[in-house]
């Protein structure tokens, strides 16, 4: 879990759009075998190395909005990354 300030709506235009009626749905995660391992490094997933990304070439943003937000969780402890996507 990445820490962060609780969002406040501006208007509450806003806060309709953004928090009442917002319809979330759940994170994708990415997996690599041999090894496996939870997550990408981030050096390949800037590099465009996804050989060992599990289901890689399934169809991920079907039938969603124009844009994304990216979230990247950074685990110095076991020397990974995580890189999770919302949509909207």
């Amino acid at each position: 879990m990445v820490p962060q300030k609780r969002y406040k709506p501006h208007t509450s235009s806003d806060r309709r759009r953004y928090v009442d009626e917002v319809n979330l749905e759940p994170s994708i995660n990415f997996y690599m075998q041999k090894p496996d391992e939870a997550g990408i490094p981030l050096k390949d997933a800037m590099h465009g190395r996804f050989a060992r990304l599990v289901a890689r070439d399934e169809p991920m943003f079907q039938e969603r909005g124009p844009s994304i937000s990216v979230r990247i969780n950074v685990s110095l402890a076991s020397h990974s990354f995580a890189m999770s996507m919302y949509w909207s």
